[in-house]
């Protein structure tokens, strides 16, 4: 569902590669919760992004995610009041990930 704040729960939407090719980004809401998707993020696009990225698995396929310090990096540079609300916890995920190893 793409998230709105006209429709509690969501809008559904067409994911055929037509409509996603279009798109620069998704913001949406599974059963998971919030979900944002950018295919053109702030700071830098995917050459910035994929040397550091990290693999996850993802219904057991390999995908790569941006690394906690480009998501951070993003954010900054997006320079939206929900991004910029979201830095202190980042970093305090960031700082518990660096604690932990």
């Amino acid at each position: 569902m793409i998230r709105t704040d006209a429709v509690d729960g969501g809008l559904p939407f067409s994911h055929d590669p037509e409509s996603l090719a279009r798109a620069a980004m998704w913001n949406l809401v599974c059963d998971a919760g919030e979900l944002d998707i950018t295919f053109e993020p702030a700071g830098g696009g995917y050459g910035f992004l994929a040397p550091h990225a990290v693999m996850i698995d993802l219904l057991g396929h390999p995908a790569p995610v941006a690394a906690i310090d480009d998501v951070i990096a993003s954010k900054t540079a997006a320079g939206r009041p929900k991004d910029l609300a979201a830095l202190p916890a980042l970093v305090r995920h960031r700082r518990g990930m660096q604690e932990s190893n």
